[in-house]
């Protein structure tokens, strides 16, 4: 019991401390995430649905392929996107006009591939139209060389 006690009186203040830099590093990042860890291809998200004795593809959303980088893990993408779409951001080209967005991230050799997933088909069509406009915004030329 003594020894629980003790080391819960240990932990607290580096719990604490790890979360006010975590949640002063959340409060200065102001741009948008897929700026931050800027997507280099988008395509259908589709999953497999079984209606009786067949199985058909259905679109669910995008997947936005982002390029692996030094200290990125899957799990702190996920966390960076879920947060991001949670907030109310001031710009809009930064979250889509779709409520509930589901995210999963999948490590994909050198990438992850960030999976944004919706629940109705018209939802699923607006998140990949929106997914599709963040990376053709992007300036190809910043990473061309000649």
């Amino acid at each position: 019991m003594f020894t629980k006690s003790v080391m819960m009186a240990l932990a607290t203040p580096v719990l604490l401390a790890a979360s006010t830099v975590h949640a002063a590093a959340g409060d200065k990042t102001e741009q948008c995430v897929f700026e931050k860890y800027a997507p280099s291809s988008v395509a259908p998200f589709r999953i497999d649905e079984n209606y009786g004795l067949g199985t058909y593809p259905r679109l669910r959303g995008a997947q936005l392929y982002v390029p692996a980088r030094e200290g990125l893990t899957a799990e702190w993408l996920t966390l960076s996107v879920q947060r991001a779409l949670a907030e109310a951001p001031s710009e809009q080209a930064c979250q889509p006009a779709v409520s509930k967005v589901q995210v999963s991230v999948v490590s994909a050799g050198g990438g992850f591939w960030v999976q944004l997933a919706s629940a109705d088909d018209r939802s699923a069509e607006k998140l990949l139209r929106w997914a599709q406009s963040l990376v053709h915004a992007q300036p190809r030329g910043a990473t061309e060389t000649k």
